[in-house]
């Protein structure tokens, strides 16, 4: 199976996550939406015992920030808490919350804090590379609720990652 994943779907990144297979997919299309679309179908054709259940925001950890950065934690933490950096734009807002009370953890839109550190710090953590929007997202999962590929049994997602 990793041959013909290989083959015939050389241009998406494969991960497992838990009982999950995660697909990471890189496009250089005009229109990413299209394009994602299209990948979730070959996916199924490729592995029909597969399903693409979502396309997914790129969430992220305080944690998660800081290693793709490159930085310590509390750098981090102190930035999402406000008290560091505290002229200009104020880091992203957190979009979620898991969990309650002292076990809560927080999670960011990754697009959303490369664009904080590209306008405030001049880092370009991920040269070349765009994101979906959070409406595209809305858009593709949509999509795949429509066309029923979200309701195959459970197995892929597609990221909404695509290079330029």
């Amino acid at each position: 199976m990793a041959e013909q994943l290989a083959v015939r779907l050389a241009d998406f990144a494969w991960h497992a996550t838990g009982e999950q297979v995660v697909a990471t997919f890189f496009t250089t299309s005009s229109d990413p939406v299209a394009a994602v679309a299209a990948a979730a179908v070959r996916i199924g054709r490729v592995l029909p015992q597969a399903s693409v259940e979502r396309v997914d925001e790129q969430f992220v950890s305080l944690a998660d920030i800081a290693a793709r950065a490159g930085l310590s934690h509390e750098a981090v933490r102190l930035w999402a808490a406000g008290k560091r950096r505290t002229q200009g734009e104020p880091f992203p807002a957190p979009r979620a919350q898991v969990g309650q009370g002292r076990t809560a953890t927080k999670i960011w839109s990754w697009p959303e804090v490369l664009v904080w550190f590209e306008a405030y710090y001049s880092l370009d953590l991920e040269p070349d590379t765009a994101y979906l929007t959070p409406q595209q997202v809305a858009r593709l999962n949509a999509l795949l609720q429509e066309s029923g590929q979200g309701c195959w049994r459970p197995l892929a997602t597609v990221s909404g990652t695509r290079t330029l």
